[in-house]
């Protein structure tokens, strides 16, 4: 499976749906960072990834800037994978 797996920076609004749905069916509403806050995110220094088999988001992680007793950092927050591809290494890689 490894073989047929691309990993890019979400852009597309339509990707970002695709990471709240990943979300929803993973978690349940209540978990869910919403396309807004997807989106700022990645527009203001923080990044989200995507994991895609073919054309299909199947797995997403995010993560925003950080500030700490002087130090700068990217504070990883969330990754979600579809359940039929977990237990792959997707989410480590």
């Amino acid at each position: 499976m490894a073989d047929t797996l691309a990993y890019r920076i979400l852009e597309d609004l339509e990707d970002f749906h695709a990471a709240v749905n990943i979300q929803r069916e993973i978690w349940g509403q209540e978990v869910v960072s919403p396309l807004p806050q997807l989106v700022a995110n990645s527009r203001n220094g923080g990044i989200v990834i995507g994991t895609f088999e073919k054309n299909r988001l199947v797995a997403f992680t995010f993560g925003f800037p950080g500030y700490k007793h002087g130090e700068i950092s990217l504070i990883s927050h969330m990754t979600g994978v579809l359940p039929e591809y977990q237990n792959y290494g997707i989410g480590y890689q």
